[in-house]
């Protein structure tokens, strides 16, 4: 697993969304997903859960990408953006998966900011 990144250097509210974003269209919410899922003994429900999801983008910035789009083959019409790790530092990705939303002129809105239950964040990130 990565090491955590510092939260001092957050991304501010906000700020543009990264050029890769847009084809996606806004507002949006996203998940960026660092972790090595072949490393860990969580459990991967809740992380294949979140690309059942239609109304977020899943941005995988893992090495471990195997597992990641193994989970959107299941569901073709999820929305999967494969990036690099680098991906997730120019964000601050501090832990995985962490939710970012973007308002509708692409700036960012919400940025969370401890590990907790992601689906519940992307609910209650409505603002």
């Amino acid at each position: 697993m990565p090491a955590l990144m510092s939260t001092v250097n957050d991304i501010s509210i906000g700020t543009p969304a990264l050029p890769e974003l847009a084809e996606f269209g806004f507002p949006l919410k996203v998940v960026v997903h660092i972790d090595c899922l072949s490393c860990t003994t969580r459990p991967l429900e809740p992380i294949r859960d979140l690309f059942r999801r239609n109304d977020i983008l899943n941005v995988v910035a893992s090495e471990d990408y195997e597992v990641y789009t193994s989970f959107a083959a299941e569901n073709p019409t999820s929305k999967v953006l494969s990036s690099t790790p680098a991906f997730a530092k120019r964000v601050n990705a501090a832990f995985g998966p962490q939710v970012y939303v973007y308002d509708a002129n692409g700036r960012l809105q919400y940025l969370q900011r401890v590990p907790s239950d992601v689906g519940t964040v992307l609910d209650e990130s409505d603002h």
